[in-house]
Formats: C-alpha cells, structure tokens, sequence
C-alpha cells in the first residue's frame, strides 16, 4: 500500500547526466523553500532505480509505476487515520431501507404543477 502525501511536489528532472540523489536533493531543497518542511518521502519511476536502492539522506525513495520516468513526486508520508471495524457481536443492526425512507423530507408539489400549467399572465397574478 502506498503511503499518503496530503501536500506533494512534482519535479522534472530529465538530465541523464546528474545522479538520483542530487536530483532528490535538488527538488527537497525546493519543497522546503515553498512549503517550510523537509520531505520525507520521494516516489520515483521504478526505471530510476535499476533495482537497486538510492541513498538520500531522511528521504525514503520508493518506486511507483504510475509515475512517469525523470519525475520525482516528494512530500511528507501522511499516515492513514485508524478507523477501528466495528464489532459484530455487539454492533447495533442497520435500518432496514423502509426505515431509512420514512426519515426522509417529502414536499407536496401540486401547487407547483398547477401554476406550471397556467398561462404565464395567469401566473403573474397569482404571485
């Protein structure tokens, strides 16, 4: 599963010549200067990788093949808000869909209809 980045930058860097991590250090040092964090955490096409691991400092590398190759997608690693499954034993059973019908809001439309169907110097008086 992938790790959550609530804020995130997109860097495009497609210089062959320059190697993984001075391109991750580059586009941290941008995250930082715009939105006033270090990034924790940076996505890289798996092509960037070649199989094997990237060293750049605190920042995790990790591979995403949604990603397209020379860009790196940085940001901090959000973790998922825990939601506890309920326990079915002592869970109160749902509504039945009957139920949930009657709570809902009901409005007599005739009124309506019946201007709809006058004549627009009809409606006119009538207001």
């Amino acid at each position: 599963m992938r790790t959550l980045i609530q804020v995130g930058l997109l860097w495009l860097d497609d210089d062959p010549r320059r190697p993984l991590a001075l391109k991750i250090s580059q586009a941290a040092q941008r995250y930082a200067a715009k939105y006033g964090r270090a990034p924790d955490i940076c996505y890289v096409h798996p092509s960037a990788l070649n199989g094997s691991s990237v060293e750049a400092g605190p920042i995790r590398v990790l591979p995403a093949a949604d990603l397209l190759p020379h860009h790196l997608w940085l940001g901090i690693a959000e973790t998922p808000p825990f939601q506890e499954a309920p326990n079915r034993a002592t869970a109160e059973p749902s509504p039945a869909p009957a139920a949930r019908r009657s709570n809902r809001f009901s409005m007599n439309i005739s009124p309506m209809l019946d201007s709809a169907k006058m004549a627009p110097k009809d409606r006119a008086a009538n207001t």
